[in-house]
């Protein structure tokens, strides 16, 4: 129920912006991306879950996110996976072009699967591996020769039930893409992202993400996948969990009652002082 009202809550505030957005240009541009340049189909994006960000009543807590913002073109970011709110924190922080690797059941969704196509994003099936072959060989392709960056969940799903505010082992297969395409690798770890529709009933949902220092291809060209991954995975999950201290120490402080003044201010200023290093 209490999911329901933050959704209709969204709809109330933002409801002609989106239904605006979704006929005038969501679905032509989902349709049809090659029509369109990416520059333009990205900001188009960002813009509006810039807005999305703020209607939720994130309180963000960023940190070196200078690495995500100043990131080499045709960067792997790896990170875990909460919910599908993930993608949305993301495309809300980051203004220049990014994509995502998601699992095929995110194409169904009616407004998120439409953006990661807008994107250029990819869609892999885990159970077919010939498509996941051709869905990776189409990455790897964009990242070396367009310098587009792209995230993957090598967890590969959510974390649920006795195993949720875990991490869940990450994936070999993972990591193939930045082998072949010779890309430096970013792990990130991130937190919250779950309760922004989630059942409580907060006035502000605390979203953090720590960006780990980036992992060049010589760091990791002489190691298998199966030795990476766990090395990932042990890095992701340190961190996660210094995340989890600070979460419930917001949480302990009773912060979630607090009316937020200026959802998205950090993010703001974040994305001036990384576009004054450049």
């Amino acid at each position: 129920m209490k999911r329901f009202l933050k959704i209709t809550r969204l709809v109330i505030i933002l409801g002609w912006r989106i239904i605006a957005a979704y006929f005038g240009w969501v679905i032509r541009y989902s349709n049809h991306p090659e029509k369109y340049p990416l520059q333009l189909r990205y900001r188009k994006v960002h813009e509006l879950l810039d807005a999305v960000g703020r209607a939720m009543r994130i309180d963000w807590r960023l940190y070196n996110a200078e690495r995500l913002l100043n990131r080499q073109k045709g960067t792997l970011l790896v990170a875990n996976h909460l919910s599908v709110c993930d993608i949305v924190a993301l495309l809300y922080l980051c203004e220049e072009p990014i994509s995502f690797v998601s699992k095929v059941e995110v194409r169904k969704m009616p407004f998120v699967g439409r953006c990661v196509r807008i994107l250029d994003g990819v869609f892999l099936d885990r159970d077919d591996p010939r498509q996941a072959i051709k869905a990776f060989r189409t990455v790897e392709k964009r990242m070396a020769e367009e310098g587009l960056s792209y995230v993957i969940f090598a967890e590969g799903t959510r974390a649920k039930g006795e195993k949720e505010g875990a991490v869940l082992p990450f994936h070999p297969g993972s990591f193939k893409i930045a082998y072949r395409a010779k890309a430096p690798i970013l792990l990130y770890a991130e937190s919250g992202t779950q309760r922004i529709l989630g059942k409580g009933n907060d006035r502000r949902h605390l979203v953090q993400m720590s960006f780990l220092p980036p992992m060049p291809y010589d760091e990791y060209k002489d190691l298998q996948t199966v030795d990476l991954a766990p090395i990932a995975h042990e890095r992701v999950e340190s961190e996660f969990d210094r995340l989890l201290l600070e979460d419930a120490e917001y949480y302990k402080a009773g912060m979630q009652k607090q009316r937020i003044n200026d959802p998205g201010k950090e993010a703001h200023i974040l994305r001036k002082a990384a576009d004054e290093a450049r």
